[in-house]
């Protein structure tokens, strides 16, 4: 297969299971760490309503969503390509980071968690995945 549309299908695939994650975790997460009643993000005003509520607590939800799902598609790219690694994982991280900064944007969350989010979501995530995933990348030598 052709190396580009090899790389070209990882990045899609890992930034499609990566995605899936995020989604699963925000879809999970209120089951493990309820909601305060009246807490509604079916609409964007309702959405931007119930940021009031919330406490930090409930931001983690969104917090390890972010973190798990830049991890997961970096650790896939690394283990599925060959070199560089950790350049396509940073690329991939980017790509995340670029979707977080835009939904700070778009949902209005304290400072401090957009700052969090920001700075510990997507590139350092992004880079242990990598690191990870290179130690077990298919296409080293077994010896």
């Amino acid at each position: 297969m052709n190396k580009y549309l090899y790389y070209t299908l990882w990045i899609l695939i890992s930034l499609f299971l990566g995605s899936l994650a995020n989604g699963l975790i925000l879809t999970v997460g209120p089951l493990i760490i309820e909601y305060p009643p009246g807490v509604s993000f079916a609409t964007e005003a309702s959405t931007i309503q119930s940021m009031k509520l919330l406490e930090p607590i409930h931001l983690m939800i969104p917090f390890v969503a972010h973190a798990m799902g830049t991890f997961i598609s970096a650790f896939l790219m690394a283990v599925y390509i060959k070199k560089p690694y950790l350049k396509i994982a940073f690329i991939i991280s980017l790509l995340y980071l670029i979707a977080g900064i835009y939904m700070v944007f778009l949902i209005p969350a304290p400072l401090w968690f957009d700052i969090l989010d920001l700075t510990l979501a997507y590139i350092p995530m992004g880079y242990l995945g990598a690191k990870l995933g290179v130690k077990i990348n298919v296409f080293k030598k077994n010896n």
